[in-house]
């Protein structure tokens, strides 16, 4: 039964891949519904690799200190389809 409801959780993840930027290189994704957080890895050269359930998430990215947030923004993880992402974030200062 075990080994069942592993092979079914497999083939509900879909495959994720989320790019950030130089401004933005890290990132948290939580589940929108219930706030879990969604175990992503660490990034290759700033390129996350994970599988997810089909739904809606928050992502949040970092800035390069790891603790400045720069910015939350949902996506949608869809089954069967090119659930790719690049996070393009800008920062505007304004000296008032």
């Amino acid at each position: 039964m075990l080994m069942m409801l592993m092979c079914i959780s497999s083939i509900l993840a879909a495959d994720v891949k989320v790019t950030m930027n130089t401004t933005s290189t890290t990132m948290t994704l939580a589940d929108k519904a219930t706030g879990a957080v969604v175990e992503i890895g660490e990034p290759a050269s700033r390129v996350y690799s994970f599988t997810a359930p089909a739904g809606t998430y928050v992502l949040t990215a970092y800035a390069t200190n790891g603790t400045t947030v720069n910015g939350t923004i949902e996506i949608n993880v869809e089954d069967g389809a090119a659930n790719e992402f690049s996070c393009l974030c800008h920062q505007l200062w304004l000296d008032c």
